[in-house]
């Protein structure tokens, strides 16, 4: 019966993300047409900055919603979902707070080097903030058991977002403005559709249990989180930074693009990710064959392999298909990073043993580490071998991130990984 689930809710998801990932990808003839790389790098650096301030506003709150749902009273389920939401709005107040202090004490944002007005700051939290309360809307479809729902509403988010682009880069030639405009009406209309779900099932309905001591417990699972979540933000994107420092605007560019598709291996693995987490956390709670968990990541491990070398042979030849000649130099990018989203896939298999014995707080430590063998080979391979020595760097840290949390979570949680008596 799970085995069957596993299957069919897969299966949905991996549709789900595969049009709702694909059309992006579609838009690459119309986007790079219309922005140089040099802009596309501009781009690239403004998501930088979205994705340094994700780790404050959202502080991973929708983890909470996976950890709890299964073990959880409808009431205190809706304590908790209550609590992260007015968290969450804590946050984007106080980050909006803070940017608002930094520009009027800065005027001009030479001191940080960033190419485009401080106006653009602001929106940086508000895309975070809804974004995060995307994955909590999402993250409770998927516990529920409705994938359909969950592809409902991302499909829309994204073909909202898509005409939007559309409609802003052809018609108005907004430039690189129009992506982010549009990605923060996707999510608005995302959030409208997620909060109206919330109030139909009564999620937001008052708890008895509400308290400071429910914050407390959340903040001390999130709060450790940061660290993690800021460091895998830096092995995901500094990069960008260090090339437009050593480089310019138009290697970022190519960098960028060669990475998106690269992250066409990362985007088949989270679509089983997202089926595989409930899966998981449910068997241990219920389950004490562990050699059948064990045989399922290897199973898992051996899928992510061949999508990562099927993807690193194919990516090159979908950028010379749809890309103009300035964005061609991103093909070897794409399949340095394809084969390096394997190692962070495999990461992802072990991560939710950490956070079944709630032991988060070790992710601080492994994925600094990681962010910072990152920066370290950056900095030593950016100058030597350009582009290609970023995507190495990436490829190095995720290794890294995966044997540290591979060897705690075993440490926390014996598993038979030689496939010996697991029962115990």
């Amino acid at each position: 019966m799970l085995k069957s689930t596993l299957i069919s809710q897969s299966a949905i998801y991996l549709l789900t993300n595969i049009i709702n990932k694909s059309i992006p990808f579609l838009l690459l003839p119309v986007i790079t047409r219309y922005l140089s790389p040099s802009e596309y790098g501009v781009l690239a650096v403004f998501q930088v900055i979205v994705s340094f301030s994700s780790p404050f506003v959202g502080l991973s709150l929708h983890t909470h919603i996976t950890r709890n749902f299964k073990k959880s009273t409808e009431q205190h389920l809706r304590s908790i979902i209550r609590k992260i939401i007015a968290i969450l709005i804590s946050s984007t107040v106080l980050a909006l707070f803070l940017i608002s202090t930094f520009i009027a004490i800065n005027t001009s944002l030479e001191i940080l080097s960033l190419p485009f007005s401080t106006v653009w700051l602001d929106a940086a939290p508000l895309v975070s903030c809804l974004s995060a309360f995307n994955l909590i809307s999402l993250s409770i479809y998927r516990n529920e058991g409705q994938p359909k729902r969950y592809a409902y509403q991302e499909i829309a988010r994204t073909l909202v977002t898509a005409s939007a682009t559309l409609f802003l880069l052809i018609n108005l030639e907004f430039g690189w403005y129009a992506i982010i405009l549009a990605q923060l009406l996707g999510l608005m209309i995302a959030s409208v559709i997620g909060l109206l779900y919330l109030h139909n099932k009564k999620y937001l309905k008052p708890s008895q249990e509400e308290g400071t001591e429910l914050t407390s417990n959340i903040l001390r699972i999130s709060i450790p989180m940061i660290p993690h979540t800021l460091s895998s933000a830096a092995i995901m994107l500094i990069d960008r930074l260090f090339i437009s420092y050593y480089l310019d605007s138009q290697s970022v560019g190519i960098y960028s693009l060669g990475y998106q598709i690269g992250s066409i291996t990362s985007i088949l693995i989270d679509s089983f990710i997202l089926a595989w987490s409930p899966w998981f956390y449910a068997y241990l709670n219920q389950n004490k064959d562990k050699i059948y968990l064990v045989k399922r990541i290897y199973l898992c491990a051996i899928l992510f392999l061949g999508i990562g070398v099927l993807t690193s042979i194919l990516s090159p030849l979908a950028i010379k298909l749809v890309t103009p000649e300035s964005y061609h130099g991103a093909t070897i990018i794409a399949s340095m990073i394809s084969l390096a989203a394997i190692l962070h896939g495999f990461y992802k298999l072990v991560f939710p043993f950490l956070v079944h014995v709630g032991k988060t707080g070790f992710l601080a430590l492994s994925t600094t580490t990681a962010a910072i063998t990152n920066i370290v080979f950056n900095i030593l391979l950016i100058p030597v071998l350009g582009l290609e020595g970023a995507a190495i760097a990436t490829a190095l840290s995720f290794g890294v991130s995966f044997l540290l949390v591979f060897l705690r979570a075993n440490y926390l949680f014996k598993m038979p990984w030689f496939l010996n008596d697991g029962k115990k």
